[in-house]
């Protein structure tokens, strides 16, 4: 080995092992100071129950804010049930279809329809709701107290 390679290594060992102090003396400052903090949490009882009520204090306040995040989720649908509840009472003095008057038939899904598009949706003795898509067979009202026969209304139909 030359004088060179020699100079060179001694120069990056020495750079390796001030390294290695400046480390060790980051750690032992870092430790001094835990150990500072230790002694004064630990030799002090009013400040360890100072810790401890303010570790209740952040307690609480994250409880408030899941409880807070809680009760608008519920306010939010307890609006949505309003207004549904207020769609549905609108709904129920109007025709599913056509938005008048529904004075006619109340399908048995409970919506409701007038004359005029009850008939419109008669396909087939079968009825299906506009709304929500059921099927209905088409079962039409007879007066029994009228002197006409079953025969005598399909003959004039």
């Amino acid at each position: 080995m030359t004088l060179e390679e020699t100079e060179i290594l001694l120069i990056h060992n020495k750079k390796d092992a001030f390294e290695r102090i400046r480390k060790l003396q980051i750690t032992q400052r870092k430790k001094t100071h835990l150990r500072s903090v230790w002694k004064q949490k630990h030799s002090d009882p009013q400040q360890q129950h100072i810790d401890l009520l303010n570790e209740q204090i952040i307690q609480v306040k994250e409880e408030i804010e899941r409880l807070q995040t809680k009760l608008q989720d519920l306010m939010k649908k307890v609006s949505r049930i309003d207004e549904e509840n207020d769609e549905n009472m609108l709904s129920e003095a109007m025709c599913c279809v056509c938005k008048n008057d529904a004075e006619g038939y109340d399908l048995p899904c409970k919506h409701d329809i007038c004359y005029s598009c009850y008939e419109n949706l008669l396909n087939d003795s079968q009825i299906i709701c506009p709304v929500c898509q059921q099927e209905f067979k088409f079962e039409p009202y007879y007066d029994t107290s009228s002197s006409e026969t079953e025969e005598e209304m399909e003959t004039e139909t």
